[in-house]
């Protein structure tokens, strides 16, 4: 059985494109840090808080301590790409956070300001960088060479729930599609040992939902074995 999906069929999108990121300090973040990262952040403006319709692109920012919860070695295991001095990041006592959101049409270019900021502040400061959506975790360098307008694939995951003993079906989730304006995806009822497959599937039709001039007008998935209930 094959399945088509159609790039210009009418799909219902998210209002808005919204992600955050992190920014762990070692020992603290200095006054300089922020001021740096604020003047980079320019081009999207300040604000308080959110409506549920942005109409420009704008960031909230804030300091977080220990408590936020400092990434261990266990987390850069899990999680971690390129991490340099991960005992340097384990004694870190402060984090920059910041949380965007902003138009649909304008969320690449968005999120390509919001990286480049955090690149050059975590390379002048030797930092670290988490994409709180996908719990990526990264050096300074990695996150740099990691391209904000790049593959689909680099920005977002997907998730696995811990099937409850004895099931035969599992659960998919992805996280980071949000950052472009577009509905995370589910899929309920997958049967154990297809996950591969059905995490596939869940790339192609990503890739039909990314608002990038070569999305392909069409994706064929195979569904002899991707077998799952999908919903947006």
């Amino acid at each position: 059985m094959l399945i088509f999906l159609s790039a210009a069929a009418a799909l219902p999108i998210v209002p808005d494109a919204r992600f955050a990121l992190a920014l762990y300090c070692n020992p603290t973040c200095s006054e300089a840090v922020l001021d740096e990262l604020d003047a980079a952040l320019a081009p999207i403006r300040s604000a308080d808080s959110f409506s549920d319709h942005v109409a420009v692109p704008e960031r909230i920012m804030g300091i977080g301590g220990v408590d936020f919860g400092i990434p261990d070695a266990d987390f850069v295991t899990a999680y971690g790409v390129e991490v340099d001095r991960p005992e340097a990041l384990a004694a870190s006592q402060q984090v920059v956070l910041a949380w965007f959101a902003g138009p649909r049409e304008q969320s690449i270019e968005t999120f390509a300001v919001a990286h480049s900021a955090f690149a050059a502040v975590a390379r002048s400061t030797g930092g670290w960088i988490e994409d709180l959506d996908t719990q990526m975790l990264f050096g300074a360098e990695a996150w740099a060479a990691r391209d904000p307008r790049g593959n689909l694939q680099n920005w977002f995951v997907v998730d696995e729930d811990e099937p409850l003993e004895g099931s035969l079906t599992t659960r998919l989730v992805t996280r980071g599609l949000r950052r472009y304006g577009d509905f995370e995806l589910v899929v309920e009822d997958v049967p154990v040992g297809t996950e591969a497959d059905v995490g596939w599937a869940l790339d192609a039709i990503a890739a039909t939902l990314h608002p990038l001039p070569e999305v392909p007008e069409q994706v064929t998935i195979a569904t002899d074995t991707a077998r799952g209930t999908a919903r947006f």
